[in-house]
């Protein structure tokens, strides 16, 4: 998982230009519990999870998964598996 953070933080910043200061995401505990949340603190990212059930301030990710359930609804009717 360390890698992985190190990774995106790096295209983040090389992308933006910018320092990454926070990390916005869910209260979601399997994906962002103590073990992800000590290696914010080690990078010395702040951790601002949303308040729970307050899925209009996720907006952009609730947006891609929408996106994400139209296209798979397409890909099921067009293989003919939903009658």
């Amino acid at each position: 998982m360390y890698l992985a953070l190190n990774k995106i933080k790096k295209r983040a910043e090389r992308s933006t230009g910018e320092k990454c200061a926070y990390f916005r995401a869910d209260n979601g505990t399997s994906e962002f519990g103590y073990t992800f949340q000590e290696l914010l603190v080690v990078n010395k990212i702040q951790f601002e999870p949303s308040p729970a059930f307050k899925h209009s301030l996720n907006s952009v990710i609730e947006r891609a998964i929408g996106i994400i359930a139209i296209i798979a609804r397409s890909i099921i009717y067009e293989a003919r598996l939903l009658y």
